[in-house]
């Protein structure tokens, strides 16, 4: 409702996917951790600074949230009465959301010995 006709909403996003990784384990391994699917209850994380810095005292030692699958955000979007103009994925993400990957310029890629997966996604609809 926020949204004037002819408005455009758009986001970049870490890929819901990719969230299901366990970030905490150091090994170059792709070992899920999380739930793909939005699940009734809250999920539970330690907080040990933010993504932005992993070092910044944070006084919170609990951050709590709830997983949205690719549908989920496509569906609320459309249920909301907007037209989806493109969905795309990338192999990239913007910052170190796992310990393993590696940093080429300003994106962070996956190393040569895992395979490719989505890693952020952007979808721009218009109302």
């Amino acid at each position: 409702h926020f949204l004037k006709p002819g408005g455009t909403f758009f986001i970049a996003e870490i890929h819901p996917y990719s969230s299901m990784i366990d970030e905490d384990n150091e090994k170059q391994e792709l070992n899920l951790k999380y739930q793909y699917f939005h699940t009734k209850d809250p999920v539970a994380f330690d907080t040990t600074g933010s993504y932005a810095d992993r070092s910044v005292e944070i006084k919170t030692e609990k951050e709590y949230g709830w997983f949205h699958s690719v549908s989920d955000i496509i569906n609320a979007l459309i249920n909301a009465g907007l037209k989806i103009e493109h969905f795309n994925e990338f192999d990239y993400t913007v910052y170190q959301q796992l310990p393993y990957l590696k940093k080429e310029g300003k994106r962070y890629l996956m190393p040569d010995n895992l395979p490719k997966i989505p890693l952020l996604f952007s979808i721009k609809a218009s109302k």
